[in-house]
């Protein structure tokens, strides 16, 4: 009888880590979690078709008005991804001037390479080809471990364009570049 006392302290707490392991609640917010992540893969794949999708545009007859036309819907999906994962209006307004600015391109741009850089390095190479920053390494992405940092870089580096005719001519190298791959 003895022998099977040593275990009793063993099964009770084995059974009450079973019991508490996982409640109710923690399997509703791992699913959460889960659906947000995949929701957030989901529209980096948006924006990245709505990127893809401009591979048919002539540039040739690319003036300011029609780059804001092209560029716009991916801008819009690029502040509404931002804000569905938590960042507010007024940081990206911090960091880009507007909700409406074309260096959001950038981040657009950022955001597809940074859920894709396991996936396909090419995306990363492209997105370096577009911006022209080629310091940035694919080991340089690993450090963005969430949005926030990623805006602020992006932020900064986004003033490298020309305004919209700069975020379209970007827009059009990544396209290019990703078409070639």
């Amino acid at each position: 009888m003895k022998k099977y006392f040593k275990f009793l302290p063993f099964l009770l707490l084995s059974f009450c880590l079973v019991l508490n392991s996982c409640s109710q609640e923690e399997i509703l917010d791992i699913d959460d979690n889960i659906n947000a992540k995949s929701a957030s893969i989901e529209s980096s794949f948006e924006i990245e078709s709505m990127l893809l999708s401009l591979s048919d545009y002539n540039l040739k007859d690319l003036d300011e008005e029609s780059a804001q036309l092209l560029i716009e819907p991916i801008i819009d999906q690029t502040v509404s991804q931002l804000i569905s994962e938590g960042i507010s209006e007024q940081e990206i307004i911090e960091e880009f001037g507007s909700l409406k600015s074309p260096n959001l391109i950038h981040m657009s741009l950022a955001m597809v390479a940074s859920d894709k850089v396991e996936v396909k390095a090419d995306t990363v190479d492209c997105i370096l080809r577009a911006t022209g920053i080629q310091a940035i390494h694919e080991a340089f992405w690993g450090n963005f471990t969430n949005r926030r940092l990623l805006l602020r870089a992006v932020g900064r580096l986004a003033t490298r364009a020309a305004g919209w005719i700069g975020a379209a001519l970007i827009v059009a190298d990544f396209v290019l570049c990703m078409n070639d791959n």
